[in-house]
């Protein structure tokens, strides 16, 4: 690996306003929030245009679950973008040479992100008034189903490539000469890590769809049931995928870095292996809440334990970031400059919007119009 430096911009000779663990510590909160709520944008859209093609076959199951989905997509989708904010501005504090660096160096595609992200959001609203008008579905909005998951496929393609681009700064002036994206793509982790990104959120996407079916109240009991066995089985599906994407990832790693992360040498492998080992877990529990839809106790066992592997896939992803930026920069390389004001202001302003996010997927949960 090239570690030549000449070509990285400087830190910021002002420094952090803060600890740097502190601003790590709350860039993986944050970041863990995001995503939680980015997989269902990702795999609810895909699951929504596979249920919008069985409805056009009259299967009653899959027009309950569709009209679910766009009751909840709407506000999931806002507040996906809303809590992504927090993460990417920790990023630029922490890692903010590195993250403009790959902004610049993919261009244009980079800034079409903001195209995708726009059109997706028109799309959602469009094909959830629709429902609520109660439109029946139709080849249009099987259409517009696809394109939208298409589209939220592109944008996490888009986020990883930057995401990967940023932490190989040996690779930037090949990239530069291969004009961004192009470039950007011939990455040996690029393709392992973005499938290995999209099953996660297809899986976790299925958690998401037990509990829309679950809380669906127009529904009957036999339509409750089939929906939560239906996110149950496209969790267990791509929890099949993911192993060997898993695996490929894993090998496709720097061995230093994949040598660490196997080794128990850090908090962040620790977390790693107690999400593997809980991987094991959670299949057994969806197994037996394929078997007992109605238990909401398994229904919540399966969603803690899917949070706890969250955190431990966040942190390894974390690690992964620090070892393949060691020989260029690490964040004790930072100078602290306290300014504790806009700490205070930040905090506050979490606490207050964790409260309103509380209080948001309690209104989904137990099926109110927010709007009332």
């Amino acid at each position: 690996m090239n570690s030549d430096t000449s070509l990285l911009p400087l830190p910021d000779e002002l420094g952090i306003p803060g600890p740097s663990s502190l601003f790590l510590f709350l860039y993986l909160l944050t970041f863990v929030i995001h995503t939680a709520l980015a997989n269902f944008v990702i795999g609810g859209s895909a699951f929504l245009a596979l249920q919008e093609y069985r409805s056009l076959k009259g299967n009653e199951t899959a027009k309950a679950l569709s009209r679910r989905i766009l009751q909840i997509l709407p506000v999931v989708f806002s507040l996906t973008i809303t809590f992504g904010v927090a993460p990417l501005l920790f990023v630029q504090v922490l890692y903010g040479q590195f993250f403009y660096s790959a902004n610049v160096l993919l261009g244009g595609w980079w800034l079409l992100n903001l195209g995708f992200i726009l059109s997706a959001f028109y799309i959602v609203y469009w094909l959830a008034t629709r429902s609520d008008k109660g439109i029946p579905p139709s080849g249009r909005s099987l259409a517009g189903s696809i394109i939208l998951s298409l589209f939220t496929l592109k944008i996490a393609l888009l986020f990883t490539s930057n995401s990967t681009l940023s932490i190989e700064p040996d690779r930037w002036q090949d990239v530069a000469l291969q004009h961004g994206m192009l470039g950007a793509i011939n990455s040996p982790i690029l393709i392992p890590r973005y499938f290995h990104n999209i099953f996660g959120a297809m899986i976790m996407s299925g958690i998401w769809i037990a509990w829309a079916a679950a809380t669906q109240r127009t529904a009957d009991s036999a339509i409750r049931e089939q929906g939560i066995r239906a996110g149950v089985r496209w969790s267990l599906f791509f929890v099949l995928l993911q192993v060997p994407v898993g695996l490929w990832y894993l090998m496709q790693l720097q061995e230093e870095v994949r040598s660490e992360l196997l080794g128990f040498g850090s908090p962040a492998s620790i977390l790693w292996y107690g999400g593997l080992m809980l991987v094991v877990v959670m299949i057994y529990l969806m197994a037996e809440l394929y078997r007992s839809p109605d238990s909401r106790k398994l229904l919540y066992g399966v969603t803690g334990v899917s949070l706890a592997i969250l955190v431990g896939m966040v942190a390894a992803r974390e690690h992964v970031r620090q070892g393949y930026l060691k020989p260029y920069f690490s964040l004790g390389d930072w100078t602290v400059n306290l300014q504790p004001g806009p700490m205070v202001i930040f905090g506050v302003t979490l606490v207050v919007g964790l409260v309103v996010i509380g209080v948001i997927l309690n209104w989904l949960r137990t099926g109110e119009n927010a709007a009332d």
